[in-house]
């Protein structure tokens, strides 16, 4: 008996995995903010689900640029690092805004500084352009689930919060209220020191050390072979990051959204 009921569960699970069909929008604030999350893509591009990503600024505000060494050059190399990028993470389209990259930095530290609503409120973005960006995209592609920074951590870069909260937003949308069943903030787990994020509610922890069959590969280093395209930054001399997951956490999930959770959380799928 204890054999059949678990049968049935596994049977339940592959039936619910089937129907999550996408598509999956990521909201960004800058090219490569999308490595953080390059194991999930990985698993994405594994089921073929089409995956969409829209840039909020084109990452000139990046203090290095380790081709040219003059960071100016970013202006112009940069989103096209993320098209490459985006070309070996399986993403279907890529949307680039050009919303001015400059963080406002802390005068000590000169690090760009976290208090998002102090950015916000300076007005180098126009967030009311910003939003009819996305939200044009969104209906356009109609997005089962959207995926973004964290909108409400105040350790995390100001332009990361500034992105999640722009993507919550625009999921509340009428226009998108029946397709949208789920929204998921990436923590940045690999970038910040030990114990930065706290464990959320309902948070999915995807292992990316186990190999995929289909890639060929560990979705650790499916992370890095799309991370490299990122030339003229540190995140593309990384290689395998240490830590060998990446971490979801649901910033709002309605009915439809345990597909993807299944989704996400399955093991990697045998060569077909």
């Amino acid at each position: 008996m204890k054999k059949l009921i678990a049968a049935l569960i596994f049977l339940l699970a592959i039936s619910s995995q089937a129907h999550f069909k996408g598509p999956v929008l990521y909201v960004a604030a800058h090219p490569d903010d999308e490595t953080m999350l390059g194991g999930i893509l990985g698993r994405l591009k594994e089921k073929s689900i089409p995956t969409h990503v829209i840039y909020i600024t084109r990452g000139e505000g990046s203090k290095f640029n380790l081709i040219t060494g003059n960071p100016k050059d970013n202006l112009k190399m940069r989103p096209g690092e993320a098209r490459e990028a985006a070309t070996r993470y399986g993403i279907q389209s890529v949307t680039q805004l050009e919303e001015t990259d400059a963080p406002m930095r802390d005068p000590v530290t000169q690090k760009p500084i976290q208090d998002v609503e102090k950015f916000l409120k300076s007005g180098v973005w126009n967030t009311h352009r910003i939003e009819k960006s996305v939200l044009d995209l969104a209906i356009k592609i109609k997005p089962r689930v959207i995926l973004t920074m964290l909108p409400f951590h105040s350790k995390i870069h100001a332009h990361h919060q500034a992105a999640g909260q722009i993507a919550l937003k625009i999921a509340k949308n009428p226009e998108l209220k029946s397709s949208v069943v789920g929204v998921y903030g990436i923590q940045e787990t690999n970038w910040y020191p030990e114990g930065t994020f706290e464990s959320m509610p309902g948070q999915m922890k995807f292992e990316t050390e186990r190999y995929s069959p289909l890639l060929g590969k560990t979705y650790r280093a499916f992370q890095a072979q799309g991370a490299a395209a990122h030339a003229t930054q540190e995140s593309g001399h990384k290689g395998e990051l240490p830590l060998a997951y990446e971490v979801l956490v649901p910033l709002e999930e309605k009915n439809g959204s345990q597909e993807f959770r299944e989704l996400i959380l399955a093991k990697p799928e045998e060569k077909r």
